[in-house]
Formats: structure tokens, sequence, C-alpha cells
């Protein structure tokens, strides 16, 4: 019963351990991206507010963020409809890199691993250039059409693997001991 307790205890610690990280580490990149925009840091620990400000300074429109969260009320309500809300979430997410001074790459990369795009956006040298169809070509239909597709092969493959190793891995362990190898 005490180890049991004591496994609870432990894992509650570590859950709650876990939520402070997450919580420092995305109120820090947001402390970055808004000091590159020009606003105060301060307001990327404030959890909503900051979202709202990053969607206002990615899409240069400050009822985006308001868009977002209809879009997924919509989507909860409609379960078929989520994808308009994630592609909305895409497209302001590209609008994000693009403001920061990156491309279609850095999108890509996104797909992948988006604390590590985030990170990079927030403390790199490249400028906040409020719109930035100035100074940079758009992007097509096409290319955006394949970002997506192209994302989600790469999202679901490491999902698979991340997921599937470890049952696979079990199983044959519990099949070995089923037949007695050890």
């Amino acid at each position: 019963m005490t180890t049991l307790l004591n496994n609870s205890i432990t894992s509650v610690l570590f859950f709650i351990a876990a939520l402070v990280f997450m919580y420092l580490f995305v109120s820090l990149v947001s402390y970055g991206v808004l000091v590159k925009a020009g606003d105060k840091g301060f307001k990327g620990f404030i959890p909503i507010y900051r979202s709202y400000l990053i969607f206002k300074y990615s899409t240069g429109n400050m009822y985006s963020f308001f868009l977002y969260i209809a879009l997924a009320v919509v989507g909860f309500l409609f379960p078929g409809l989520m994808f308009v809300a994630n592609f909305y979430l895409l497209f302001v997410n590209y609008k994000k890199i693009r403001a920061y001074g990156h491309g279609f790459g850095l999108m890509l990369l996104y797909w992948i691993c988006p604390p590590l795009v985030s990170l990079l956006l927030a403390f790199d040298g490249k400028a906040y250039i409020p719109d930035p169809k100035d100074s940079r070509r758009k992007i097509g239909v096409g290319a955006a059409i394949g970002s997506i597709v192209l994302g989600s092969i790469i999202a679901t493959i490491i999902i698979s693997i991340l997921v599937m190793v470890p049952i696979y891995l079990l199983f044959v362990k519990y099949i070995f001991l089923y037949i007695g190898i050890r």
C-alpha cells in the first residue's frame, strides 16, 4: 500500500513539474516573440492574452484570435468541421513565420517540431516585419496544400513510430515470457 501511495505522489509531482516546465517554456518563447514585435515581454506570461497578441501580430488583424476560437467551438460541436479550425491555425502559423522573417522551409519544420521553431522565431536575429507581403513572395495554393499533405504524412509517420514501437516491444516481451524465454 505504501509503495502504491509513494508511486502516486511521485506521479502527481512529476505531472505538476511537467506542467510548470511547459508553462515556463511557452511563456519565455512568447516573451521573445512579443518583444520582437515591439510589445512588452511580460504579456507573454498571461496565458490567453499572449495567444491573442500572437494572433494579432501574426495576421495583422486583432479579430483573428476570436475567429479561431469561434471555428474551434464550431469544430467541437460538429467534429467533422474541426479541420476548418486546424486549417485556419495552419494559416496563422504560416503568417507568423513569414512576419518574423522566415519562409516555407521553416513552415515544414514547424509541422515536425513546433517548440524548436518557436524558439527560433523568438530568439534568432531576424526582425519582425508587420506586413510580410512587402519583402517576400507569396505562397501559392499548391504549395500550401503540399505543405499540409507533407506535414500530415511526416506527423503520421513520427506518431506511428512513437506509438507503435513501444507497443511492439511490449508485445514481443510478453510473447517471450509466455513461451518461457527470458
